[in-house]
C-alpha cells in the first residue's frame, strides 16, 4: 500500500483527500467503500450504494500518465459496474481541469451544472466547490438532491 499512498498523496490536494490511515481504515471497516489497484501503478477507490457507484478517488502514477493506463483502468470499471456512476471534478478552470472532464467525457460521462460543494474531510480542511459527473442510465436532475445526500451522509460523513 506504500506505492498507493505515494500516488494518492501526490495526486490530490490537502484538502482533496483523506487522512491515509483513516482511508484505509474505512476500506477495512466500511464494506461500501472498495479500493481496485492495477499493478501498484494506479488506483479507483469507489463506494457502491443502493442506485450508484461513487469514485471517490482515481489515479495513475505520474509516470504512467498520458500511455493507456488511465483509459484501459476506466474501460474495466465502466464494463464491471452495472450501476451508474457518479464521481466529482474540478471546476473547468485550468487547462488540466479541462483535460480532466475531456477525458471522462471520452467514456460517455456528463457534466452537470448544479452547484455542488464537497464537504471538508475534517475541520482542519476546507469545503471545495466542485462538478459532478455522471455516467450510465440516471435521471441525473431528479435525482441531484438524493445522490448529494447520499455523499455527504456517507463518504463525508455529514450529519444533517
Amino acid at each position: 500500500m506504500l506505492e498507493i499512498q505515494e500516488i494518492y498523496e501526490k495526486s490530490f490536494s490537502e484538502n482533496e483527500r483523506r487522512n491515509f490511515d483513516d482511508l484505509l481504515y474505512l476500506i477495512k471497516n466500511n464494506k461500501q467503500i472498495n479500493i481496485e489497484n492495477f499493478d501498484e501503478n494506479a488506483f479507483i477507490i469507489y463506494w457502491t450504494f443502493d442506485d450508484f457507484v461513487f469514485i471517490e478517488y482515481f489515479a495513475v502514477d505520474e509516470k504512467f500518465r498520458g500511455g493507456g493506463l488511465g483509459t484501459n483502468i476506466l474501460k474495466i470499471f465502466l464494463q464491471k459496474n452495472r450501476l451508474p456512476i457518479i464521481l466529482e471534478v474540478a471546476l473547468p478552470n485550468t487547462e488540466i481541469d479541462k483535460k480532466r472532464i475531456a477525458f471522462y467525457e471520452r467514456f460517455g460521462f456528463v457534466l452537470h451544472s448544479q452547484k455542488y460543494i464537497q464537504p471538508p474531510y475534517s475541520i482542519e480542511k476546507q469545503e471545495i466547490e466542485m462538478c459532478l459527473m455522471s455516467f450510465g442510465k440516471i435521471d441525473f436532475e431528479k435525482n441531484f438532491e438524493k445522490i448529494k445526500n447520499t455523499l455527504y451522509r456517507e463518504v463525508y460523513n455529514v450529519k444533517d
